[in-house]
């Protein structure tokens, strides 16, 4: 199926075209979170349900603000951790002696 062209301005990267509901889920949820607007989002809203935002979101937490996180967070009722970014790299030891 294909998507909406309302849709179209936040795929300015991909071939928009191409671009699947089911198969590129987590694209199609991500960018619409961050970037959307509210007829994107509400769009967004009624075709994927709660839990399948929330699973995309968690699986691209990387890529997307805190803002959004938080915000999302909010409308999805999830605990305040949701979503909580851990460091790309743990620190393992003090850098320098003091």
């Amino acid at each position: 199926m294909a998507l909406p062209e309302l849709l179209k301005p936040f795929f300015w990267d991909v071939d928009f075209g191409e671009l699947r509901l089911e198969e590129h889920r987590d694209l199609i949820i991500s960018r619409i979170a961050e970037h959307g607007t509210d007829e994107a989002v509400r769009w967004l809203k009624a075709t994927y349900g709660d839990a399948e935002i929330a699973g995309a979101l968690e699986s691209r937490r990387a890529q997307l603000s805190p803002r959004t996180l938080a915000l999302w967070r909010l409308w999805l009722k999830k605990p305040e951790d949701w979503c909580a970014k851990t460091p790309s790299r743990p620190l393992k030891g003090v850098f320098w002696r003091g």
